[in-house]
This record gives C-alpha cells, structure tokens and sequence, in this order.
C-alpha cells in the first residue's frame, strides 16, 4: 500500500536532511516523499539534491506562498505522478517529520 508524505518547507534546509531520512528509514517501505519547498533562500534544494532516491520528488514554489498553497502544490504532485492516489497521505513540516518512528 503506497503512502505519500507530503513534506513541506521554508528555510528549512537545517533540518530538512534528516527529515527525509527519518521518512525513509520508517519500517514502511512503499513509501514518496513530496518536498514542497516554499520558495526557500537557505541550501534547502543542495539538501534535496543529495537524495538519490526515486522515492524523493521535489517541487519548488518561485516565491513563498504559505503553507496552505505548498499543501495543495503536494496534493496536485501526487495526482501526477502517479496518475491515480495512493491510499494513504501524511502532510507535515519539514520539522514534524524529524523523529523517527
């Protein structure tokens, strides 16, 4: 069953390493992750970058919009990615998602 996290972010580029990690290393393993960078000014997208993983997708905004516009940006990557919804959607910050478990 595939699950997507929606992970969105704002100068977060401090933590936004380990959160994917965390997200990753979850015992689910059919798991994306959507980044959906707020129109960070920080190394938000040199973090991404680093992810080698078909897991991670990243979406950036041109300019901040807030976070109920980098939602709905998640939602609509999800729709187009897969063509159909995964069964289940998480939506956190960037800092929500930093304990694994």
């Amino acid at each position: 069953m595939r699950v997507s996290v929606i992970v969105r972010t704002y100068n977060r580029g401090y933590i936004i390493g380990e959160a994917i990690a965390n997200i990753l290393a979850q015992a689910h393993q059919d798991v994306e992750v959507i980044v959906v960078d707020d129109g960070s000014k920080d190394d938000t997208r040199q973090i991404i970058a680093g992810f080698n993983s078909e897991k991670v997708r990243y979406i950036r905004h041109d300019q901040n919009r807030g976070v109920a516009a980098a939602a709905n940006t998640g939602d609509r990557g999800r729709h187009r990615r897969r063509g159909r919804l995964p069964r289940f959607r998480r939506l956190v910050g960037a800092a929500d998602a930093r304990a694994p478990g």
